[in-house]
């Protein structure tokens, strides 16, 4: 059924106003909507080398000096390969993380 088995992804939980509604299209179109709560994808599924704790410890120290910021989501896009994204119209560059 998923093809990502084996794959990590990178996600953050922020808080919606508009939960309700963003779970509401994501039970109509999302297979994982009832497994995984409404999210933010900072890296979608990869294969590393790295161990479990060797990537929190990297994101930690990556994260630190990150503080909570506010973004605004308006319209959806969709993909090629079945997702469909919420489109950041303010704050996108507050959730672009590079990792080494």
């Amino acid at each position: 059924m998923f093809d990502n088995i084996g794959k990590r992804d990178i996600l953050i939980f922020p808080k919606f106003n508009n939960i309700d509604k963003i779970q509401e299209v994501r039970n109509k179109y999302d297979k994982l909507a009832n497994l995984i709560p409404p999210h933010i994808t900072l890296a979608f599924p990869f294969s590393d080398k790295i161990s479990d704790t060797e990537l929190i410890d990297k994101l930690s120290v990556l994260l630190k000096s990150s503080s909570p910021f506010s973004a605004i989501f308006r319209g959806i896009s969709l993909s090629n390969d079945n997702y469909i994204f919420l489109n950041c119209i303010e704050g996108k560059e507050k959730c672009q993380v590079l990792i080494d």
